[in-house]
């Protein structure tokens, strides 16, 4: 299953469709535009929780679009999956249970060791309203940028190991920002940026983002509802 997609030559590639300069120019003005949103994250409050932070990844996507030559080929973003829905839908069963198993064994240390962090709890009260930041809002815009903008921009001119080591530490930055850095969080953006560049599709990471937040969330309430009998 994960030899279909894990091969070199499937996902992303988009260096043999811009000229060396377009491809510095677009893969440049996508780190500027990444920075600034962890700069914003971390210094302007307000900013992560508003509709303004979509801007940055359209700006530099209409760039990047008129960058690139007409007929762009294979390679290139699409609502369809390499290799298809059926074949990544079994590739995200066996990720949910493999995060599954790595989150339950970082709980159980969490529990052994002092100073490693525990999960939050949650008042199941103040469930819906991060259900939809945390579930609808954050994954929209983090993946649209981080995903969308950014590893796009850099496989015009990067290897995709380099484009999912730079899109996921910058998400990583990007937590730390936030105040709510995590091992969790931070192994993940890794893994979202593998999973849109051997994809191509936005629509996966975006799920798996998701899902993976509801997921934690549902964690806290349920640590809250222990604490609380």
């Amino acid at each position: 299953m994960l030899e279909r997609v894990t091969q070199p030559g499937v996902g992303l590639d988009l260096r043999p469709f811009f000229r060396p300069h377009q491809a510095a120019l677009v893969a440049g003005c996508a780190l500027a535009v990444a920075v600034a949103d962890i700069m914003l994250a971390h210094f302007v409050a307000a900013y992560v929780y508003s509709w303004t932070r979509a801007i940055l990844p359209i700006a530099a996507l209409l760039l990047l679009d008129g960058q690139r030559r007409r007929q762009p080929g294979s390679g290139w973003p699409s609502s369809t999956p390499y290799g298809g829905w059926r074949l990544w839908g079994q590739i995200s069963l066996l990720v949910m249970a493999l995060a599954l198993l790595f989150w339950g064994a970082l709980a159980w240390l969490s529990s052994m060791v002092a100073w490693l962090p525990r999960l939050a709890q949650l008042d199941p009260h103040d469930l819906p309203a991060w259900l939809l930041y945390a579930c609808v809002l954050a994954p929209l815009f983090e993946e649209g940028v981080y995903r969308l903008l950014l590893c796009t921009a850099l496989a015009t001119c990067l290897r995709q190991r380099t484009v999912i080591l730079i899109s996921g530490t910058l998400f990583a930055l990007l937590h730390i920002a936030y105040g709510n850095f995590a091992l969790t969080n931070g192994v993940a953006g890794y893994l979202l940026a593998w999973a849109y560049v051997k994809s191509g599709s936005l629509w996966l990471p975006i799920l798996w983002h998701s899902v993976g937040n509801l997921a934690i969330l549902l964690a806290q309430v349920v640590l809250f509802q222990l604490a609380a009998n």
